[in-house]
């Protein structure tokens, strides 16, 4: 007994490949899952059309398996093919359409809110165009008042210095009317004096006609 568990043992051993391959469930409805190589042996589980298994090694018609989630055991070689079975593709396809679904919902929702945010981006552009006008108006009021304001002061400027030009002036045409006022009134005295000579002499010379007319 213990001989024929060694042999069975042996086999097993120089089986199993030092690499397990990749196999797929043909497209039946369940096969069994065995614990050993050989039918009427107890069953682990049923095993769906299209399920992914590795192949760790085989003995006869039967192969040893893993599945994804590590249960192991023996199925019927020729219920196993290299080729990704119909079902399988199209659980695949499936599972690739949901994700490509939820990915759409998802950029979908993200276009949503980028359109929001481009609406809100374009509202606040508007507000702040018009923020722009207004303060460009503004500046062109205030670049105009300033070029009137520098201009006033130019002509402001220019005035004062032609007052205080013409103040100078005329400052100076008092100072002159001044001293010819005093020239005019020491001519006038003069003028004066000269006549009441001249009438003085007028007078004497008159007395003294007078006076040999009288003698004679």
């Amino acid at each position: 007994m213990i001989k024929k568990a060694v042999i069975m043992f042996a086999v097993l051993f120089f089986t199993i490949n030092a690499t397990a391959a990749i196999y797929y469930v043909k497209d039946i409805e369940e096969i069994t899952l065995r614990e050993e190589p050989k039918i009427g042996r107890n069953v682990i589980l049923m095993i769906n059309s299209g399920q992914r298994v590795e192949i760790l090694g085989s003995s006869g018609n039967w192969s040893r398996i893993r599945l994804p989630d590590g249960d192991t055991g023996w199925v019927l070689s020729r219920f196993l093919t290299t080729d990704i079975p119909n079902k399988y593709k199209l659980e695949q396809l499936q599972m690739k359409h949901q994700n490509l679904s939820e990915e759409s919902e998802q950029l979908k929702r993200q276009n949503e809110d980028l359109r929001a945010e481009i609406d809100a981006a374009t509202a606040e552009l508007a507000k702040n165009s018009e923020k722009y006008q207004k303060l460009k108006e503004s500046y062109e009021t205030l670049k105009t008042e300033c070029g009137d304001f520098l201009q006033l002061q130019a002509d402001f400027d220019m005035l004062s210095m032609e007052y205080n030009r013409l103040k100078q002036k005329s400052e100076t045409l008092n100072i002159e009317i001044l001293e010819l006022a005093k020239q005019l009134g020491l001519a006038f005295y003069l003028s004066g004096a000269g006549v009441l000579l001249i009438g003085i002499w007028i007078g004497l010379w008159a007395k003294r006609r007078q006076k040999r007319s009288s003698y004679l």
